[in-house]
């Protein structure tokens, strides 16, 4: 068969796999205020409720970077391929339980212990094939379309997303009641996670494994012991990096459209979820753009200028969200939106360079589950915290600011490490 095609299959199955592994992770944050009545007591106030439900959504970013270590640590031992396999299963199996999961009112304190077990598994998941997805994307590339196919995994990612996130939502709440969705039709997309399980399995038979796989001289090595030991700068610069992005994603896709949700009083509180998922399509247009011109022209420029757009719009679009949903404010986030495709489209490539194949797995999905357990994975529950204390949401903007300060110094001091032509060898 010829390579090329074969090469290109193994780049299809794997983007597929990090749209469906993302739409089971997703839903969780769209359904996050309806999961919050479900699953903690009605005697609590509204907001205690909401800050509960996000303290889970944030177990799944703590589940990420432990799963990124275990994962990360086949990957770069046995093949990337196994990665894939396994992390998807695992989330096939964890989202499909929450959807069967009894609620607060049937089983009491037990009904939120096992939300927690299952969200920290899909954290695991997610931590595995996220990242593993990138590396496997971006070493399948030839040298000069790496930043292209890269971000086909951050393509995925927005997908999975929007579909699992906000357009799943916003149809369920269109076919049935109020009542209905909360009593029962909120499982509908977690029992739709067992889907993806045969998918799994053909992934397994049929994609390619990557040409920098196996390393050949030194298989007896601890990974993450040499990641620390020998590229510890390196990591803290891609953590500086890569720490404002998940601030930025669940700021507009999840805290922003259920606070705006929640506030019936706003203009056009319905809306919100119709323009995350708006936004969220700017984004799937435009990421793989940006993929594309980092090629061109380098990966850093691209992503500085990603990070400053964004700090230019935070502000507007958080304080346009206290008047009510309108064209401004839509604007805004699309703007938002696109300033963070800038950083996320040459985002792949750029941190798979930054390492040695030998750990590549490993750093990139340790970086990436950490910045998301500390920074992206608590944004709703600090930002609600934030309004709870101050009343005024556009205080959430100075935390934006504040990361995206951290991320253009990491993204200047992150060097290129030497990454071998092997994909370009093949692909021809």
């Amino acid at each position: 068969m010829n390579t090329a095609k074969v090469r290109w299959k193994s780049i299809f199955l794997s983007s597929l796999g990090n749209i469906l592994e993302w739409f089971d992770y997703a839903i969780f944050g769209a359904f996050s205020a309806i999961m919050a009545k479900n699953f903690f007591s009605n005697e609590v106030d509204g907001y205690f409720a909401q800050l509960c439900v996000y303290a889970v959504f944030a177990v799944g970013f703590i589940g990420r970077p432990i799963g990124g270590v275990i994962f990360g640590h086949i990957g770069d031992l046995y093949g990337r391929k196994k990665v894939l396999f396994s992390s998807i299963l695992l989330m096939a199996v964890s989202t499909a339980i929450i959807g069967m999961l009894p609620t607060y009112r049937e089983i009491g304190a037990f009904a939120p212990t096992m939300l927690v077990l299952m969200r920290l598994c899909q954290g695991m998941a997610i931590g595995g094939e996220y990242t593993g997805g990138m590396v496997y994307l971006v070493e399948q590339a030839t040298t000069d379309r790496r930043g292209l196919t890269g971000s086909f995994s951050e393509l995925g990612c927005l997908l999975g997303t929007l579909v699992g996130g906000q357009l799943t939502l916003i149809t369920l709440s269109w076919v049935m009641d109020q009542q209905s969705l909360e009593s029962w039709g909120w499982r509908i997309p977690f029992l739709t996670g067992v889907l993806i399980a045969p998918y799994a399995f053909y992934v397994r038979r049929n994609i390619k494994e990557s040409p920098e796989a196996f390393p050949k001289k030194r298989t007896d090595i601890i990974p993450i012991a040499e990641a620390f030991k020998f590229y510890w700068p390196q990591l803290l610069a891609a953590f500086f990096s890569t720490a404002f992005s998940g601030v930025s994603l669940y700021t507009i896709l999840v805290f922003l459209p259920n606070h705006i949700f929640t506030q019936k009083e706003i203009v056009g509180a319905d809306m919100a979820f119709v323009c995350s998922a708006i936004t969220n399509m700017f984004m799937i247009l435009s990421v793989a753009v940006f993929g594309h011109v980092s090629d061109k022209i380098g990966r850093k420029p691209i992503m500085i200028s990603g990070i400053i757009g964004v700090m230019a719009t935070c502000y507007p679009m958080i304080a346009l969200s206290k008047s009510g949903v309108g064209f401004w404010y839509l604007m805004f986030q699309i703007m938002f939106g696109l300033s963070l495709s800038a950083f996320y489209g040459p985002r792949s490539a750029f941190m798979s360079e930054a390492f040695p194949r030998q750990i590549r797995v490993t750093a990139v999905s340790l970086v990436v589950g950490l910045c998301q357990a500390t920074f992206g994975g608590l944004t709703p529950f600090i930002a609600t915290y934030i309004l709870s204390k101050t009343g005024n949401v556009s205080y959430v903007a100075l935390l934006l600011l504040a990361v995206c300060f951290l991320a253009i110094v990491g993204t200047c001091k992150l060097s290129s490490s030497k990454m071998k032509a092997t994909a370009s060898k093949t692909a021809n």
